[in-house]
């Protein structure tokens, strides 16, 4: 089944689900499930993910390094799991979740699901679905969570999607 013609399910705020909808036909009133997955490596990394310049939404975004819909049917482990493997080609890591937060972004809301990951792969290793990533990079931990923080600004010259990343994986604490 292509992208637009997935069924996801629609959410409350408290994650029940209210109904479904095709991704096609999702509006800024709906809200969806997503998982979100940020990993490190041992050398104080974190890998981040720009997605494609050609996605409908959000084009050219910096975000965690892997990212995407709960399609229904789904939980969120399965689909952390399968973001991985479509996205950037990593497979049978142990996934630990962290924060499920209710986010307001600027295509509608999200009941978004976090997991890390630890990963020491150069990203030479990584397999990129070219209709989802454009490109990755290992970044200093400590700069990117300046960078959530408002104490540096941004290094990479597209937007980041950080406005959640603090809450969901714990990164202010």
């Amino acid at each position: 089944m292509s992208e637009p013609d997935e069924v996801v399910a629609l959410v409350d705020e408290q994650d029940n689900v209210i109904g479904q909808k095709r991704r096609a036909d999702l509006t800024k009133d709906d809200c969806w499930r997503m998982v979100s997955i940020w990993i490190e490596n041992s050398s104080g990394q974190v890998l981040l993910q720009q997605r494609s310049l050609n996605k409908l939404r959000s084009p050219g975004l910096w975000t965690p390094a892997a990212e995407g819909t709960v399609t229904l049917g789904d939980d969120y482990y399965e689909s952390a799991v399968r973001e991985l493997g479509e996205e950037i080609g990593l497979f049978d890591v142990e996934l630990k979740p962290t924060k499920k937060i209710h986010a307001q972004f600027e295509s509608g809301r999200r009941q978004m699901h976090g997991y890390t990951v630890v990963c020491d792969w150069p990203v030479e290793k990584f397999t990129l679905q070219a209709e989802e990533v454009e490109q990755i990079q290992w970044v200093d931990k400590a700069q990117v969570i300046a960078e959530i923080m408002g104490t540096t600004p941004h290094t990479r010259p597209w937007p980041m999607s950080i406005k959640y990343w603090a809450d969901v994986f714990g990164l202010a604490s």
